[in-house]
């Protein structure tokens, strides 16, 4: 087995010569192949001193980061290939990496990478690290891929350099980058994944990856060249289609890929070319979303179906100048809508007015189903004498399914005092308003949840895990619960279509199963004490008051299990220095923040009982703590940069106008009978 190394360029002559200095100390490498991408002036090598054969070849004029990897491919003479940028680093595991493959078979080797954007704390991006941990892959030594954890690991970034090829695999399969500036890995990536027989991946880190946010990188442009990229786009879709059908699980994973993509080519592209890229989108989906793709999202993931509709549908036909949406709220709930709060009433100045009249208003939002039984008169007519749609904007699952009880539906009808009245659900499961970037819409709601965050975690990021260790073995109490107390059975439902549980019954019951020592059960249905909806200061600075280094676990469980559901439980416990007790599938959301998977409890699929003695055996060892670190100094990145809950912010400025303006447009939206 013989490495070759593969490096395009393009005027970093002082980053090559870097690169160069580190691969020659490696030792690894027996070739490498630099295509100098019409730098000026040209690049020129001393290879006097360097332990490997040094091929440099030349594009007079330059052509972009994928004509000179193609080059650079024809010009390889070993079994197997790396490619690499100039302006990154190899990272200190790739020798050990390589020693670790020799004499194994394989088609490509996947390995992790350092970030700079990570605020030099290492790792990768958190929805890489995410994906990993949902594909499983959690070794160093390197692991052949289970086919069932190959659609997580298509999805992380599509980059060349973070995959050890072999050469002749690339020969047999025809493989080979897009001939475009922009997303010119994706083609590689994607048939790659869709090909090999054997991929192995290992955790160990091979690169160390350097992102400059406004710098003069290709990435960097806000132009229409990026708009290329949608022809491979559609020839990688056609291809797996064509391939494994559009029900096949990294089909799939490739639209939900696009989703992600195309919001963040949204926020990068210049104001000017929106238009354009909007057409390119529209064309797209109507080239490739047919009816059997369309009932294959449906059946396999209807809120990915919803947000690429969503690409649709929006801009460039909603205008900004337009006049504002009138909404009109109703029924006793209203308080409790994203258009309720004061934190983000500034995000739709402009954009929506409430009214109090319904005949006034362009849509009638409801926020609980027992509001919906009660509906008057005025908002029954003007439903349906002037076709005002009616919508059910409910933030909260647990209404869903223990009131509404149809939470699966897009449309229901309901039967009020006055006629049946069809309402369009916008909820968590019926579409994709509520699927957060990086920050849970719940926290978004009030701004004590960022400042307590960023106090708590700035202060958790500063410990060592001596620290912890020291810290938790002075805890007064094993465990606190810190929910309503609510047996009835009733509360036990499902959706397993829907990957939706009704939680209430059930974490009840893992409470009074705990009855170990150091067991807490604090609020009023549980001691008598006042409930925290009647307190007149901050109920949430009351409760991490309360739980801050008080409990080594606390229960977190959410009322209802719903994958895009999360609230301030599983981070107020970690705030408060505990270690939080969660119950999340593989699907939910919960796994995308990319915390070790040792620095919480996870008891998914278990009975009570059961939950229960997991709970009471887990063992406080220097795996826990070093882990718990970690997702400390994690959760200190995530909530303490700002711009994060700008973006999240951001998104809902511009999200929740589209829907409400979709919906007023929805030509298929139940009409009045004839």
């Amino acid at each position: 087995m013989k490495l070759a190394l593969a490096i395009p360029t393009h005027n970093d002559h002082a980053g090559l010569e870097r690169l160069l200095r580190q691969a020659a100390d490696m030792e690894i490498f027996e070739q490498v192949v630099v295509v100098d991408d019409g730098s000026t002036p040209p690049v020129e090598i001393d290879a006097t001193n360097l332990p490997f054969q040094v091929k440099l070849v030349r594009h007079d004029e330059a052509q972009g980061p994928g004509a000179a990897r193609i080059r650079a491919m024809s010009e390889v003479d070993t079994s197997h290939l790396l490619f690499f940028d100039s302006d990154d680093l190899l990272g200190s595991d790739l020798v050990s990496l390589w020693q670790m493959l020799q004499d194994r078979e394989f088609d490509f080797c996947l390995f992790r990478h350092d970030d700079s954007r990570n605020g030099g704390f290492g790792g990768q991006m958190p929805e890489d690290e995410a994906l990993w941990q949902r594909a499983g892959c959690d070794t160093t030594e390197p692991e052949l891929v289970a086919s069932s954890a190959v659609p997580f690991l298509a999805r992380t970034a599509n980059y060349p350099w973070n995959k050890i090829y072999r050469l002749d695999f690339f020969r047999e399969h025809k493989l080979s980058f897009s001939d475009i500036l922009m997303h010119e890995d994706m083609e590689l990536h994607w048939k790659g994944f869709l090909n090999a027989d054997r991929i192995l991946a290992s955790t160990l880190v091979g690169a160390q990856h350097f992102v400059v946010e406004d710098g003069t990188r290709l990435t960097n442009r806000r132009n229409i060249a990026r708009l290329r990229a949608f022809g491979p786009m559609q020839q990688i879709y056609q291809d797996l289609r064509d391939a494994i059908g559009p029900r096949d699980a990294l089909t799939i994973a490739y639209l939900r890929f696009l989703d992600g993509l195309w919001h963040w080519i949204d926020g990068v592209t210049d104001t000017a070319h929106k238009e354009l890229l909007q057409a390119h989108k529209r064309l797209f989906l109507r080239a490739c979303l047919d009816d059997e793709q369309q009932n294959a999202l449906l059946d396999c993931d209807p809120v990915l179906a919803e947000s690429l509709k969503a690409h649709q549908l929006t801009a460039p036909h909603l205008q900004v100048n337009r006049a504002p949406i009138k909404v009109h709220l109703s029924g006793h709930h209203a308080k409790r809508t994203p258009l309720s709060y004061a934190a983000l009433a500034p995000l739709f100045e402009n954009q929506i007015v409430q009214v109090s009249d319904p005949v006034a208003a362009d849509v009638i939002a409801f926020a609980h189903n027992m509001d919906l039984q009660d509906a008057n008169l005025d908002v029954v007519s003007a439903w349906r004498d002037l076709q005002r749609p009616v919508i059910l904007l409910s933030e909260e699952p647990f209404w869903d399914t223990i009131w509404g009880a149809r939470p699966l539906d897009p449309v229901i009808v309901t039967d009020t005092s006055f006629g049946a009245l069809p309402v369009r659900q916008i909820s968590h499961q019926t579409s994709d308003l509520f699927r957060f970037d990086k920050i849970p819409y719940y926290l978004l709601t009030n701004h004590r949840f960022a400042r307590a965050y960023q106090r708590h975690f700035q202060r958790n990021a500063t410990r060592s895990a001596l620290e912890w260790q020291e810290d938790f073995a002075k805890r007064p109490a094993s465990i606190s619960y810190m929910f309503e107390r609510r047996p009835e059975p009733y509360h036990w439902v499902t959706w397993p279509e829907g990957d939706l549980i009704g939680l209430c019954s059930w974490r009840t019951e893992l409470a009074e199963a705990c009855r170990f020592k150091g067991v807490e059960r604090l609020g009023r249905s549980w001691d008598g004490r006042e409930s925290r909806l009647t307190l007149g200061y901050d109920w949430h600075m009351d409760k991490l008051t309360q739980l801050d280094g008080h409990a080594r676990m606390i229960g977190a469980v959410e009322n209802t299990h719903q994958p895009q559901y999360i609230t301030e439980k599983f981070f107020d416990a970690f705030a408060c220095g505990a270690m939080p007790v969660y119950y999340a599938s593989p699907q939910h959301r919960i796994h995308d923040f990319g915390l070790p998977q040792e620095s919480w409890v996870n008891l998914y699929g278990l009975t009570p009982e059961e939950g229960a003695e997991k709970i009471a055996q887990h063992e406080w060892n220097a795996t826990f703590f070093e882990a718990f670190r970690e997702a400390q100094n994690q959760l200190y990145r995530l909530f303490g940069t700002m711009d994060h809950w700008r973006a999240e912010r951001a998104r809902w400025a511009k999200k929740l106008p589209e829907v409400l303006e979709r919906e007023i447009a929805n030509p298929d939206r139940v009409k009045r009978p004839a």
